[in-house]
């Protein structure tokens, strides 16, 4: 097993923090499955806060599980969740 060093925060709490901002302003208020509206959360159309963040996890873990160590890669898409990153 090797040692993950996490040194992205500020951009991955950026991420999260403009997600929760973006939502707010959209409903008022924090309401149902934040989870499920993060996936469908775009950035000025782009990319969505979700897989960004997921990016951003994978290339800190050298794109491997934080928990198991496999290769994210190694795994069928619908496993690649944030959870498991």
């Amino acid at each position: 097993m090797e040692q993950i060093v996490k040194k992205r925060h500020d951009e991955a709490h950026a991420l999260i923090d403009g997600f929760l901002e973006r939502h707010r302003e959209k409903h008022g208020h924090y309401e149902g499955d934040l989870y499920s509206y993060l996936g469908a959360d775009y950035i000025s159309g782009q990319v969505k806060t979700k897989i960004a963040l997921r990016d951003i996890l994978l290339d800190e873990q050298g794109g491997r599980c934080c928990y198991c160590m496999r290769r994210i890669g190694e795994l069928a898409h619908e496993e690649r969740s944030i959870e498991h990153v």
